[in-house]
Order: structure tokens, then C-alpha cells, then sequence
């Protein structure tokens, strides 16, 4: 086992070792950064990552799409179960097939290489199935909340300029008028029902969307009807990863209406790759298994742990909205052991001894918090109760979900820290932009390979907000 590196701040130039450089130049980490960062003292606010913190080796990150990533997992495990959706199980090869039918639609329909597509639906396969389309065939896709009103879809529709949406027929109300507008050129749409098990459980809080009768919309296409008549697409567009844009994520943060962030295929694809090597020792008797509880309209959906999932050739059960017994009940039935959710979710959990002990949640081994900080008290009630431990993580749309994330069984745990940064740096500064002493308050600075490309049409706020 290597061993454990001490903090810069205790080992002094002794922390920049063989196997740092080993990795970060394997990672195509700028030497330049280093070479700054090794300009602070040891006493200043700034952190670069150790490989020896995390519980598996880096690799190089091939520069390819994100959805030749995914089609490498399909190469290798064809026959494995990529996803289970309302209980329905669907292998990498028939996932592959079916992304490949929706990415010939996109093309048929005028979709080019830039050209944004927009989709508006809860964690489903369908949502994926769009995500990774778009992504074959050159397309940026832009998730937009399933919970936003007519004025909030028409503003991300515009601001994107996308050209087709995917919605859920029960949303169809708040898009139909884009349409008619001529804001958009198509709009396809899909049930809740249209990828389920015969068998499905269907839990109170997915009713509303489970009893809505499936029926035909007057000048929409059908997803599952409309890819039926293709023949799945064979080739992926020539990538220039760092460069061409595969994910448009709006976030509103502090101010201001809702900013698109560009991130690349390669942002996505390193956080993929470090996201899973970060924890991988945690998980090397079996694949991982992702109940994926975050929304696909934010940064998490993707990262924390759908995407690392997929890589690893592992399962994700998106999960459309949250139900107490339904969580307990995937968590036992398909033996999820990776589960990445707000404080809320463990508290709600925690709320009820009687079901958490009902069900058998042997299978579990990583849980961290995300979306908010888990107070030291809930981390420690969980851990006594389930004997998992839980740990918290930072990061943003601008970093691709885990910017610093403090990993179980790293032998760096910390109750009430974010963690340290997932192959990258972070350093804490004044209202000047100076760097401040350890232990004293300001701003956080990060800087990664992960960090995105940008504000969509937005120079300015990129200047500002997003350098090299």
C-alpha cells in the first residue's frame, strides 16, 4: 500500500514527490501551475492534491469524447446491466442501440455538429439515452428543470438557442407555445410509462407522473415510436475535446438570471476518470451500483455518480423524484453500494429507524453528501445507525460537480471539511485577491483541468469568473 503523503504544510518540499510528478504530468497537469503553486509558503491557505490521498491510481485521460467513453464500457461489457428504470433492467449493448436510433433522429431532423438540443425530463433512461445521443453526433445537450414554468423554459430555450426539445408529455403544456412561436423547431415527447417493468413498484411520490394516460400529441414526435424507425447510428463525430462543448448547464448563482456553463467533453471525461480512482478501492469486489438521486438539470446528475458509473461499467437506477421506503427498498433489491445525496435525504432516512433497520443495507460503501455541508452530528447518527460512513465534498457547475471531496477510508477523514481537491488546486484569498494565512477566512480560488470552458455568450462573466 503506498503511503499516506502529509500535508504540504507538514512535509514541505518532501511533498512534491516522484510519484506526484508521476501523476500529474501522466494527467497533462500544466507545469506552469505547479511550478506557481510551489511559490506559496507552506503556512499560506493552498492545497494541491497528493495522489497517495486517494484509493486508486490516476490514469492518462484519453482526449475523446464523452461518448466514446461510454461506448468503450459497451465494448467491454455488453451484456452487463447499465441501467434499471422503474425496475426495467437495460444492458450497455441495447442502451448503446438505442442512443445510437435517437442520434440518427437528431441528424434527420437537422441537428448538426454546436447545434443545442434541449431536454425537459426527471432521471430516466430516456434522459440518458438523450444526453449521450446528442453527444454522438456533436450536439451540446441543455437539461432544463423539470420544475420550471412556461417563462423559465422559454428563457433557456432562447438564451441556448436550441432547436429541439425532449419533454415528458405531462410537461408538454409549458413548451407547446415555443413551437408555435417558432422558438423551436421540434418537439418530441415521451411518458413516464414508456420504459418500466411490467411488475414496476410504483411509489406514492411518482404516482402524478405514473397515472397521466399516455396519449398522442398533435405535432410532436413519440420518442420510443420515432427511433423505432432508424437504424442506430455507427459513427461519432471527430471530437476536439477540449474544445467542443457536450453539456450546457444553466445555474443561477448568487445574481442575475440563469447563466449557461460550457462544459467540455473533456471536462467530462477527466471527472469521470477522477471521480471513480478517487474512491476506486472502496469498490474493487464488484461494480458499482449508483441510485441516482440528483436531478440531470444539475451538475451532480451527471458526475455524482451516473457518469463514473458508466465508466467503470457499473449500474445507475435514476431515480425521478424521492420516496423514504422506495430508497431502502433499491437499496436492498440491486445492492447499491454508491449513493451521492443532500444532508436531507440521511436525515429523512435516519427519521425512520423502524424501515432502516427492516431492510438490509450490507451492500452499501460509499455515501457522501452533496448539494449541501452535512453537519459533524448527522455524519456521526449515520455511521452508528449503519455503520457506512458518511463524509461531505464541494464543488459547483463551474467545476464539475466534486471539486474537493474528503473520500471514507482515505485515512484523511475530517467531520467538518469539504475535503481536499480531486487532482487540483484551491487556495483562500482576501478582498484583494491575496492569499491568506491557514485558518483564516475568504474566498475560495480553484483551479483544475475539470474547471468548464465558460458562460455561454457571455465574454465578460467569463473573463471575470473562469481564467486560465
Amino acid at each position: 500500500m503506498t503511503k499516506l503523503m502529509d500535508s504540504r504544510f507538514k512535509a514541505g518540499d518532501n511533498f512534491y514527490d516522484e510519484q506526484f510528478y508521476r501523476c500529474y504530468e501522466r494527467i497533462g497537469y500544466p507545469k506552469q501551475w505547479i511550478d506557481e503553486g510551489k511559490g506559496y509558503a507552506p503556512s499560506d491557505s493552498y492545497i494541491i492534491s497528493h495522489p497517495s490521498w486517494y484509493l486508486g491510481e490516476m490514469p492518462a485521460i484519453p482526449e475523446i469524447s464523452i461518448y466514446d467513453l461510454f461506448k468503450e464500457t459497451v465494448k467491454k461489457y455488453p451484456d452487463d446491466t447499465a441501467v434499471i428504470s422503474f425496475d426495467k433492467k437495460i444492458t450497455y449493448r441495447d442502451m448503446d442501440i438505442m442512443i445510437g436510433k435517437y442520434a440518427a433522429l437528431l441528424k434527420d431532423l437537422g441537428i448538426k455538429k454546436g447545434d443545442v438540443v434541449a431536454a425537459m425530463l426527471p432521471n430516466s433512461l430516456q434522459h440518458w439515452v438523450a444526453f449521450f445521443g446528442a453527444a454522438q453526433i456533436g450536439a451540446i445537450h441543455t437539461p432544463i428543470n423539470a420544475m420550471y414554468q412556461e417563462e423559465e423554459v422559454a428563457y433557456q430555450i432562447e438564451d441556448s438557442g436550441a432547436k429541439i426539445i425532449l419533454v415528458l408529455d405531462l410537461l408538454y403544456e409549458r413548451v407547446k407555445r415555443l413551437k408555435e412561436g417558432k422558438k423551436i423547431e421540434h418537439i418530441i415527447v415521451t411518458n413516464a410509462k414508456d420504459f418500466a417493468a411490467d411488475d414496476a413498484v410504483i411509489f406514492q411520490a411518482v404516482k402524478p407522473l405514473w397515472d397521466i394516460p399516455k396519449k398522442k400529441i398533435e405535432g410532436t414526435f413519440d420518442f420510443f415510436e420515432s427511433i423505432e424507425k432508424y437504424a442506430p447510428l455507427k459513427e461519432s463525430f471527430k471530437c476536439s475535446p477540449k474544445d467542443d462543448i457536450a453539456l450546457l448547464l444553466y445555474t443561477a448563482g448568487t445574481t442575475g438570471r440563469a447563466k449557461g456553463v460550457m462544459e467540455t467533453h473533456f471536462n467530462l471525461v477527466y471527472n469521470s476518470i477522477s471521480h471513480f480512482h478517487a474512491a476506486e478501492k472502496l469498490l474493487e469486489a464488484r461494480k458499482k451500483v449508483n441510485y441516482s438521486i440528483m436531478p440531470m438539470f444539475h451538475t451532480a446528475g451527471y458526475l455524482l455518480y451516473p457518469l463514473p458509473t458508466f465508466y467503470q461499467g457499473g449500474t445507475v437506477i435514476p431515480m425521478p423524484l424521492f420516496d423514504l421506503e422506495e430508497t431502502l427498498r433499491l437499496i436492498q433489491t440491486y445492492g447499491v453500494n454508491v449513493l451521492f445525496a443532500p444532508p436531507t435525504l440521511f436525515i429523512a432516512l435516519m427519521s425512520r429507524e423502524d424501515l432502516l433497520h427492516k431492510y438490509d443495507l450490507k451492500t452499501l460503501e460509499l455515501t457522501i453528501g452533496c448539494g449541501a455541508p452535512v453537519p459533524p452530528a448527522v455524519q456521526k447518527q449515520w455511521q452508528s445507525l449503519t455503520d457506512i460512513g458518511l463524509s461531505n465534498g464541494w464543488g459547483m457547475t463551474e467545476t464539475n460537480s466534486g471539486g474537493s471531496m474528503c473520500i471514507p477510508g482515505s485515512g484523511k477523514e475530517k467531520a467538518d471539511s469539504i475535503g481536499y481537491p480531486v487532482y487540483a488546486e484551491m487556495k483562500i484569498v482576501d478582498e484583494g485577491g491575496h492569499i491568506v494565512p491557514r485558518n483564516e477566512q475568504g474566498e475560495i480560488l480553484f483551479r483544475g483541468l475539470q474547471v468548464a470552458k465558460g458562460y455561454w455568450n457571455k465574454p465578460e462573466e467569463t473573463k471575470k469568473n473562469i481564467s486560465e
